[in-house]
């Protein structure tokens, strides 16, 4: 059979898309085509995992002048580092241990942090928080 025929509009409509062969379904120019032993093959795969681990693990760079502590409390604008209170200035940024911003409000009370105040007002511009056995040197 050549398909359905609808009587109304003459329309002729297909039972099935038509079969492609396995041929056609390859792509002209693969873009990696590897074919290596097994053994080179885990080698290879272990390097690009190596490469991207350590990608992973540089460590942060913070500014001059930045000092590192304790957060003891959080109370909006205020934040206690150590025995010392701050004012956060207004748009201050507040970067976690993935380097993303958050809000104040989600400042861990007891996290270990780096922070740099403004020279002007001794408002906290920047806050990182530290991930856990980041080791940092930043004056004290």
């Amino acid at each position: 059979s050549d398909g359905i025929i609808i009587r109304r509009s003459g329309v002729r409509i297909p039972d099935w898309p038509p079969l492609i062969s396995s041929t056609e379904n390859r792509p002209a120019y693969p873009l990696i085509q590897l074919r290596l032993r097994p053994d080179l093959r885990l080698l290879v795969s272990c390097l690009l995992l190596s490469a991207v681990f350590a990608a992973h693990a540089v460590a942060r760079e913070f500014p001059p002048l930045s000092k590192r502590g304790t957060l003891k409390l959080f109370d909006r604008p205020f934040v206690t580092i150590g025995s010392k209170t701050y004012q956060l200035a207004p748009g201050a940024k507040i970067i976690d241990q993935s380097n993303r911003i958050i809000l104040p409000a989600l400042l861990p009370a007891g996290a270990k942090i780096v922070y740099k105040l403004e020279e002007q007002t001794g408002l906290i511009h920047e806050l990182w928080l530290l991930a856990p056995g980041e080791t940092v040197t930043v004056q004290q």
